[in-house]
């Protein structure tokens, strides 16, 4: 009876930490579900800039209200350490959850990510990834490609104005796009490219306007100086990020765009449920991840129905804009006929521009004032 009653005893007690396991195990999955889940955000730009950091937030913003969760961010976060010193902070603060929305934090990011393996990280426009860091990004050379249609239409005398916020890869491609798309409708006209980094976004774009004469604009900056500007002087604008159509009523033409809510709420909602991993994910124009906004009424009968169709030829995957052949500035075939150039050098190793691309020159500003 004694042996029985050990035995007995023995499994009792095998049962009681056995419950302890469990109830251990219950209360480490249910610190993944927090009753106050909180992301963080780091903005590079303000989170109503009109333009990349608006959009992102607002997303993200939407998808906190709609699942009861917690926001916090920092805005105009500097390229530096401050960068990982911002992070920390709201790591510090429980964020579960750190959203950035510019490549050029990556630097900082991916450090931060390797030190705390139980956050999550989403980097907008990164290209590395682990564990616990997504890296992402959408084809926006598609519907820049549309964009370029629009303005190849659309232009008078062939003279296109092109602000960009520097001469990063991404925003190669994209200028690239946009002018195989001029090209397209109008094989003549000429894309005039500024970057914003160099010199103040007024300053260049009245510069276009008096030394070249553009009398269209794509605006590919992170704010929406430039659509400012272009209403106020009566030049044709078109934009990125978000649809400003209502904001600039009598130039703006339509923008390349982003959706980004589902793509948030299917990631952040994987964060809350534990089950986030990383990746490195480009989207396209299929997907309605990126998309040319509806064309408004200035622009010229005929150009909505050529964008449409040749809109539907990218969704439907017929072609894409980087099918070859395609040729640079200098007469080299950079993608043969029935070839692709792949997403990888699109993004990170561009450093050449198509034919009908010119790079402005602030030295060239005493020339651009001469008369004629």
């Amino acid at each position: 009876m004694k042996k029985v009653a050990i035995v007995l005893s023995g499994i009792f007690i095998l049962f009681l930490i056995g419950l302890i396991i469990i109830s251990r195990n219950h209360k480490l999955n249910a610190s993944l579900f927090p009753k106050e889940f909180k992301i963080g955000m780091i903005l590079c730009g303000s989170h109503d800039n009109g333009g990349l950091s608006e959009a992102h937030y607002k997303s993200v913003l939407s998808v906190a209200e709609n699942r009861g969760l917690v926001l916090e961010f920092f805005e105009n976060v500097p390229y530096d350490e401050r960068c990982r010193e911002k992070i920390e902070e709201l790591i510090y603060d429980g964020c579960k959850l750190i959203i950035l929305d510019s490549g050029f934090f990556e630097e900082y990011s991916l450090p931060a990510a390797k030190a705390h393996p139980d956050t999550g990280f989403i980097n907008f426009y990164g290209s590395g990834y682990s564990e616990n860091y997504l890296s992402f990004s959408g084809r926006m050379y598609q519907p820049s490609y549309l964009c370029g249609m629009v303005a190849g239409m659309q232009t008078g005398n062939g003279r296109i104005g092109y602000m960009a916020a520097s001469p990063a890869s991404e925003l190669i491609c994209d200028i690239n796009a946009f002018t195989l798309g001029v090209r397209k409708v109008n094989p003549d006209a000429t894309v005039y490219v500024g970057y914003t980094d160099a010199t103040d976004g007024v300053l260049l774009i009245s510069r276009l306007i008096e030394g070249y004469g553009i009398d269209v604009i794509m605006n590919n900056t992170y704010t929406d100086t430039v659509l400012r500007y272009a209403e106020k002087r009566g030049i044709w604008s078109m934009g990125c990020h978000m649809d400003h159509s209502d904001i600039y009523p009598d130039s703006y033409l339509t923008s390349m765009v982003w959706d980004l809510y589902d793509f948030y709420d299917s990631e952040i909602m994987s964060c809350r449920e534990g089950l986030f991993t990383g990746k490195d994910i480009r989207l396209g124009i299929d997907s309605h991840f990126v998309d040319i906004s509806p064309l408004t009424e200035n622009v010229k009968p005929g150009i909505a129905g050529a964008v449409a169709e040749e809109r539907n030829r990218l969704i439907n995957r017929e072609y894409d804009v980087f099918y070859g052949p395609v040729y640079d500035s200098e007469g080299v075939l950079r993608a043969a006929e029935n070839e692709s150039i792949p997403d990888i050098e699109l993004f990170n190793n561009l450093n050449w521009f198509v034919s009908g691309v010119e790079i402005y020159d602030s030295m060239q500003e005493q020339k651009l004032n001469e008369p004629g």
